[in-house]
């Protein structure tokens, strides 16, 4: 191969989000148009797919920020948004990849049975059920997640994204 490494890399790779972005999408959009691919594994890497985009366009903005910003300068819905949208990819993708792990077993213990094959209503009602599940589960982050503001010294404050409920009491590091 001739030439610069750099030369070979599309532009797209270069940024990790629009790289991420066209990889799911693109995936989502395969997925969409052709429906000899809607089996049953493919039907649960789309819901991560989903999922992966959730969290890119809606927590990752807003999370990326606490590193080039000392305080949280957003308000609190949005502190609030991205911390559920962030619990619910999690819980999306943990949910996700035991079914697929699951539905992998079963058809290797159980060939002939799942010989018909295609993603039947049942794949889609537990796809559904697990981003349900996700959703419930990732609710109390939702609620209790609030901007707190910390002082650190004399006359300095700062302002975070704290997802821990008031009540909670504080531990002090030893």
């Amino acid at each position: 191969m001739k030439g610069n490494l750099t030369q070979s890399v599309s532009p797209a790779s270069s940024h990790p989000r629009k790289k991420d972005f066209n990889c799911n999408g693109c995936l989502i959009v395969i997925f969409v148009k052709n429906k000899t691919l809607r089996n049953v594994p493919n039907t649960y890497i789309i819901s991560l797919a989903l999922g992966d985009l959730l969290v890119l366009f809606f927590s990752v903005p807003f999370v990326s920020t606490i590193y080039t910003i000392e305080s949280w300068p957003y308000g609190t819905f949005e502190c609030k948004f991205s911390e559920l949208v962030r619990d619910v990819s999690v819980g999306v993708t943990v949910f996700t990849l035991t079914a697929l792990s699951a539905d992998r077993y079963l058809a290797i213990v159980s060939t002939v049975r799942r010989a018909a094959g295609g993603a039947g209503r049942r794949t889609v009602r537990f796809a559904v059920a697990i981003w349900f599940l996700a959703v419930v589960l990732a609710t109390p982050a939702g609620v209790f997640s609030h901007v707190q503001v910390f002082q650190v010294s004399e006359g300095k404050t700062i302002s975070v994204c704290y997802p821990f409920p008031d009540y909670l009491p504080v531990v002090p590091a030893d």
